[in-house]
């Protein structure tokens, strides 16, 4: 059941997680030819939308800001069976530190997924309702990464990766009005459209992280005003 909370307070509860790592899902007896290994994922908890009930009934709630998704569930969205019984018990595979240092799973509900787009490679990239503090999850199924959070006109994109020697794969949603995304991956400028609210990015593997530095930054969303809005604007991008 989706909530309406209180902006202020969420705002206090969530300030100290900003950042989440993503956690990959791997589908039982799912074998793949290629090893993937996420390092690095962003997710914005946004504050509850308060919807009204024939869209709380419909499962647009968590769906606010992505178009593509504000439809019935078709069969083309439904999660494969071994994913749909994967997410009905374990959730998305990610979670968030209460302010006690607790781990709270994200929970998301099989039967609200949407497909937003299929990627060359056949991994499908879906969008999830979440009953607790994240309202939205995304799931790429087939790479088996997942991340939650949410979007809005502060942090209009939602992204989850991995990036391995043999390939690199950026994955993600961008709400309404956002037409590309740009960011950096071992340090080369890359600029991907954004379709159906949906965006990815697939390429050559890059080296392996020294020091920790993340592989992909300065993730920015060009809307179709002209504007852009970075993921992080601390960051030192040109």
């Amino acid at each position: 059941m989706l909530r309406e909370i209180d902006d202020i307070r969420m705002s206090e509860l969530l300030a100290p997680l900003a950042r989440l790592e993503s956690v990959a899902l791997h589908e039982p007896g799912e074998r793949r030819s290629r090893r993937l290994r996420p390092i690095f994922a962003v997710a914005v908890v946004a504050a509850a939308l308060a919807v009204t009930g024939v869209a709380i009934a419909a499962g647009f709630g968590a769906f606010a800001n992505i178009s593509a998704a504000q439809h019935p569930q078709a069969s083309a969205d439904q999660l494969s069976p071994g994913t749909a019984a994967f997410v009905a018990r374990e959730g998305c595979g990610t979670g968030h530190m209460s302010a006690d240092g607790r781990f709270i799973p994200y929970t998301c509900d099989p039967g609200s997924s949407r497909l937003l787009s299929t990627l060359p490679n056949g991994d499908k990239l879906y969008v999830l309702e979440e009953s607790g503090f994240a309202p939205l999850c995304i799931l790429l199924e087939g790479a088996g990464l997942s991340i939650c959070g949410g979007v809005d006109e502060t942090h209009p994109v939602l992204q989850t990766a991995s990036i391995s020697s043999d390939s690199s794969i950026l994955a993600g949603v961008a709400m309404d009005g956002v037409k590309s995304v740009s960011f950096k991956i071992g340090g080369k400028d890359v600029t991907v459209p954004v379709s159906d609210n949906a965006w990815a990015y697939e390429g050559p593997g890059e080296p392996t992280n020294v020091g920790g530095a993340p592989l992909i930054t300065c993730v920015t969303a060009h809307l179709a005003d002209g504007s852009s809005v970075p993921e992080d604007p601390s960051e030192a991008c040109s």
